[in-house]
């Protein structure tokens, strides 16, 4: 078996290096999103409309637009600086000319008055109407500048709104948007760029979603260390201090266990194509799972019993791992899939290692329980009847909230940008290049921007360029800098007024927002009582409200199914697996309601309450704890020296699983922090019940 073991660890360390797997491990928010929400965040991510961003850089330091242009240059197309226009200049002129396709010229008032609803329109302000979804992917910080307009109407240099700087935590913050020229999910650009404001101001924020997207990239990826880190030293002084205690043999489960995981991560990478950070970070708790098979049959003097019970283990965890592995969230799918995965290698491989290949002398049991321990005996039907609580006093939040890490300093800034005004909440419709027809010919009675309201048709544009043409001398507009070189060759421009096709062959600067390669996007503003006749006309338009409300419910009724699912599937096999013993079946699940009353009390020291990744452990842990309840009941049989085994191998594997799981209990990441959490006390809970409670009730179970 030491020959199998080597050879299969030399080969799957080959196809790890073939397959390029851990120089390719992803760590970008997509693994959070559902699928049918990606696909809506991703359509809109083709514009540049939406890769808007604040750039917040201290008062007190001294900038000029020209250097943050300089040192920017190979990563944004437009550094909106506060105090001069420039910066803006090819978006201001193209909109202010193309003014004069539109319509008629009716005077230099309306000059005035048009430019200034372009420049309205310009600022496409996207609301923040969900503070959930804003950072996360998908926003325009040109929402906090709606009233670009007052520079055009107080002829100056200053923001009329007063949003040119916000305070901070006590700290003034000046605000330059900045858009880049690459999108969102560039890693390397996205490090490059950050790295760079970083360099030249050490205490900017930036908010929008390359912010929000690289400080959860950086969390995640010194997560991934961190628990690599403390997951290898903790297993390390446990695998030490058993050696000492057991002996050599202890040791015969590392190559199983690096084999195990080796593989469940390599087949996760062949079903998905990529392998997440996030998942990745989940390898320390998986070679705590793997480790209850050998414990189990370690301390176990009867074969048949062991196995018996180990597989049904196995069962129960797969059960559970299996429903969610189903879900539309990849987090949920990829980790359940990494964690049956593993678990199924784990026993198939300790199997061979332990019986067929080799034989193996049982561990005696040299680290010794603490018994009689009252404070554990009352706890727990404390426990099982703080389990009610779980589920009708514990409010958990289903939103996008629990996906995001957010600095306490970033959150007070979302607030102090988005929290003073009322701003409007866009519907958004995107339509492929081949229907620009009937996008041009589609009227609705609600404010938009689109294609059609910019470029009307060769004809009326000309009408439009006469109608400038006989004003233009008399209203003295031939000194404006943006509209002279219009009227220098009137005759050619009235020649060329341009059509569509010709508009986007020329590739306006404000028009590419509202255009990718394939695409066209349009925005509407509407209000809320006329929302359902509008979705009405165009079913297949959508907001970023609609999106961040689709989540919970999605996310709801998956539970809804799952839930049930996975607990009659458990107590079905359960019935099964004890002759159809009622009251056995019902013992062996008082170690999860045992765990679930201890997650209960762990939920109200949550500062930002439970997420549904605190559901998604729960969930896990009832699989996980059936495990338990199978070998301490059916133990209850067996002579008093091999039930004094059984504990032992269930002390071993919960004490294993728990060390696994801790140091997710360190990482910053909402997700890996309340996964590991939800874990650890549903683990603890199953422990103590399994050794201290499940023995009580000896004699109304046998």
């Amino acid at each position: 078996m030491k020959r199998f073991n080597l050879l299969l660890s030399l080969f799957l360390l080959v196809a790890t290096i073939k397959l390029g797997l851990f120089s390719s491990i992803k760590s970008d928010q997509s693994i959070f999103f559902p699928a049918k929400i990606f696909q809506k965040l991703t359509e809109l991510q083709k514009f540049k409309y939406n890769r808007w961003n604040l750039l917040l850089i201290p008062s007190t330091t001294k900038v000029k637009c020209g250097r943050l242009k300089k040192e920017f240059s190979g990563f944004i197309d437009s550094v909106f600086c506060h105090g001069e226009l420039s910066s803006f200049g090819n978006y201001i002129g193209d909109w202010s000319q193309d003014i004069i396709y539109r319509q008629p010229f009716l005077g230099k008032a309306d000059l005035l008055n048009r430019q200034n609803r372009s420049l309205s329109k310009l600022s496409l302000p996207l609301g923040a109407d969900s503070e959930e979804i804003i950072n996360l992917y998908a926003s325009d910080p040109l929402e906090a500048y709606v009233d670009l307009i007052e520079i055009v109407k107080k002829g100056n240099k200053a923001f009329g709104s007063g949003f040119q700087s916000v305070s901070v935590e006590g700290n003034k913050f000046n605000i330059y948007p900045i858009l880049p020229n690459f999108p969102v999910k560039d890693e390397l650009k996205l490090t490059t760029l950050m790295n760079t404001i970083k360099s030249s101001f050490p205490k900017a924020l930036v908010i929008g979603p390359f912010g929000a997207s690289f400080r959860n990239m950086v969390r995640i990826k010194k997560d991934i260390t961190m628990v690599s880190v403390v997951g290898a030293i903790i297993f390390f002084f446990y695998f030490t201090f058993n050696f000492i205690k057991e002996g050599t043999q202890f040791f015969r489960v590392l190559p199983v266990l690096v084999n195990s995981l080796l593989l469940a991560i390599i087949f996760n990478y062949l079903i998905f194509g990529q392998i997440h950070g996030v998942v990745l970070a989940f390898s320390p708790t998986l070679i705590g799972l793997g480790l209850d098979y050998a414990f189990h049959r370690l301390y176990g003097h009867e074969k048949r019993a062991s196995w018996r019970a180990n597989f049904s283990g196995w069962v129960t965890s797969l059960i559970v791992l299996l429903c969610l592995s189903f879900s539309d969230v990849p987090f949920i799918k990829q980790f359940s899939m990494l964690l049956a995965t593993g678990l199924t290698f784990s026993l198939v491989l300790f199997y061979l290692e332990l019986e067929v290949f080799s034989s193996f002398t049982p561990l005696m049991g040299a680290v010794k329980i603490p018994k009689n321990n009252f404070f554990f005996k009352a706890s727990i039907p404390i426990l099982i009847l703080c389990s009610t609580l779980f589920f009708f006093k514990t409010n958990f939040s289903l939103s996008l909230n629990g996906l995001e890490y957010v600095t306490s300093e970033i959150q007070n800034t979302r607030r102090s940008i988005f929290g003073q005004k009322n701003f409007p909440k866009p519907t958004f419709l995107i339509d492929s290049k081949k229907d620009m027809a009937r996008v041009l010919s589609r009227k609705t009675p609600h404010p938009s921007i689109s294609v059609a309201n910019f470029f009307p048709t060769q004809a009326v544009a000309k009408v439009n360029l006469n109608s400038w043409a006989q004003e233009f001398n008399t209203e003295g507009i031939i000194q404006s800098k943006i509209f002279n070189p219009y009227f220098e060759n009137f005759s050619t421009h009235l020649k060329q007024a341009p059509s569509i096709e010709l508009a986007i062959s020329q590739g306006r600067s404000y028009f590419s927002d509202l255009l990718s390669k394939d695409s066209i996007l349009s925005v509407f503003f509407i209000e809320n009582d006329s929302l359902a006749s509008f979705k009405e006309i165009f079913p297949q338009s959508f907001s970023l409200g609609e999106i961040a409300d689709s989540f919970p419910r999605l996310l709801k009724n998956e539970l809804k199914l799952v839930f049930p699912i996975s607990l009659i599937l458990i107590l079905l096999y359960l019935f099964v697996y004890f002759h159809f013993s009622i009251k056995k079946t019902i013992f062996s699940i008082l170690p999860f309601l045992t765990g679930l009353g201890l997650q209960a009390i762990g939920v109200l020291f949550l500062k930002e309450g439970a997420s549904f990744v605190f559901l998604v452990g729960t969930l896990i842990v009832y699989g996980l704890s059936v495990d338990y309840g199978i070998f301490a009941v059916s133990s209850l049989e067996s002579t008093k020296e091999d039930h004094r085994y059984a504990e032992l191998g269930i002390w071993h594997a919960g004490i294993s699983t728990l060390l696994g799981m801790i140091p997710l209990l360190l990482a910053s990441h909402p997700v890996l922090f309340q996964l590991g959490l939800s874990c650890s006390l549903g683990i603890i809970g199953p422990l103590i019940c399994a050794v201290y409670g499940i023995p009580l009730l000896k004699r109304y179970a046998v």
